[in-house]
């Protein structure tokens, strides 16, 4: 299995480059996917990513902290404090989700405050995403247009089909 994943690898690396070549552009993306002509047939592969932050990312937050206790004078401040704070809120593992960031960056662009773009911008640069596993899908989709996922390890067969 190991020797096929492999092959395909090497076999998708020409299709993304040619892929590249065609429509000239270099795209720094941690998944591929290919579709028939048709639309019937996918397979998507590349690299399963986990959210990941270096140490700065404690400066950002924490600047972002001081700008919110100047909110709390007002309830309509006290209302910006709670959603700011639920962006902030790391996961089981003691990260930030990165896709909570571009709504923080957002508040940050409406509200305007100097302190608070700058903690948002630390936070941005101190995010480094780490490669968990490869991997490889392919689905096809039935003559009702119903989408099916191809099981390609072993946990995922369903004996009974």
């Amino acid at each position: 299995l190991r020797t096929e994943k492999e092959r395909v690898f090497a076999a998708a690396d020409l299709l993304i480059e040619q892929k590249e070549a065609l429509f000239k552009t270099k795209q720094d993306r941690h998944s591929n996917q290919f579709t028939t002509a048709d639309g019937k047939y996918t397979v998507a592969l590349g690299y399963r990513t986990n959210d990941g932050w270096d140490d700065t990312v404690d400066v950002g937050i924490a600047k972002v902290k001081e700008y919110l206790k100047s909110l709390t004078t007002t309830d309509e401040g006290a209302k910006a404090v709670d959603i700011i704070m639920k962006l902030l809120a790391k996961d089981k593992k003691g990260n930030l989700k990165a896709s909570a960031m571009i709504q923080l960056e957002q508040h940050a662009s409406k509200y305007g405050d100097p302190l608070f773009i700058e903690g948002v911008q630390i936070i941005r640069d101190a995010y480094r995403p780490d490669n968990s596993c490869q991997f490889i899908s392919v689905s096809w989709k039935d003559e009702n247009g119903v989408k099916h996922a191809l099981p390609l390890s072993l946990a995922a067969m369903d004996l009974n089909a």
